[in-house]
């Protein structure tokens, strides 16, 4: 939903990426850090998230989804020399996006202010991952599910300025019913997008997205732990291509702009993702 694209009705899209985030642990070199205490060991880290999803639009009003995220991790302290790989599936996420004033996709594009550009977002991130939270450094970074149910809700806006420039924007909030079997709760989680994007050619897209996200304290045993939560902002341009017939490449490049972190919260670095997708 962060660029507020929708497919073609009745069309299956299949969509592979992968991202990838080198960071020093204490973000030295990328952004703004303010961490009211440092404590966190010298870590170099790199986290790598692979994803499957599957997007089916059935009408110009309604589309829905579902991914399924594969992570790997690596950790190496460079205090101690020790090194740690963590790796498995993630918890699946299913969503819809309903747009209940779109009327088809046949009558054109609508003006810039028009109720047809907004869409709603339901979704639910499924608690089916180990929820193991393993030894990593930072604060639950190899815990593969939360042990909770996490719905979550948005609204987002995609105007047409002329034929090749579009500006989108999006609120979605995610919040997690309970805690894991260890009584650890992962706090709620406020995102914000507004982008732009530019489309020179028929067969290539360009776009830039500022995004900010807000993550709560989580609470184990219904403590708050102090070393966790924070707000990032990042500012992403990207491109996608659209080579021969219903195939797509994609490539972005996340760059950090802000981090105000609790204590031992993971900082992140530059965040790099290519994909892949087909329509059917």
């Amino acid at each position: 939903m962060s660029r507020g694209e929708r497919s073609s009705i009745g069309t299956v899209t299949c969509r592979f990426s992968l991202s990838t985030t080198v960071d020093d642990g204490v973000g030295e070199g990328f952004g703004k850090a303010d961490r009211p205490l440092n404590l966190l060991p010298d870590i170099d880290f790199r986290r790598t998230v692979i994803t499957a999803e599957l997007h089916y639009q059935a009408s110009a009003q309604l589309g829905m989804g579902f991914s399924v995220p594969y992570l790997d991790l690596e950790t190496e302290n460079n205090q101690t020399g020790k090194e740690r790989h963590d790796g498995g599936f993630m918890d699946p996420s299913l969503y819809v996006v309903w747009s209940p004033w779109e009327l088809s996709e046949e009558h054109g594009d609508d003006p810039f202010f028009s109720l047809h550009n907004l869409s709603l977002l339901v979704g639910l991130t499924l608690p089916m991952a180990d929820e193991d939270p393993g030894d990593a450094p930072a604060v639950r970074d190899a815990q593969l599910g939360s042990g909770s149910a996490a719905p979550r809700v948005g609204i987002g806006y995609r105007g047409t300025v002329t034929g090749w420039l579009c500006l989108f924007a999006s609120f979605d909030f995610t919040f997690y019913v309970h805690g894991d079997n260890t009584d650890f709760e992962r706090g709620d989680v406020y995102t914000w997008r507004a982008g732009a994007s530019v489309t020179p050619a028929s067969f290539i897209a360009g776009y830039v997205l500022f995004e900010a996200t807000y993550t709560r304290r989580s609470t184990l045993e219904e403590m708050t732990l102090l070393e966790s939560g924070g707000t990032y902002w990042f500012v992403t341009p990207g491109v996608v291509v659209n080579p021969f017939g219903r195939f797509y490449l994609d490539a972005s490049v996340a760059f950090p702009v802000r981090h105000h972190v609790h204590e031992q919260a993971t900082l992140t670095g530059i965040t790099w993702t290519i994909g892949t997708s087909y329509q059917f």
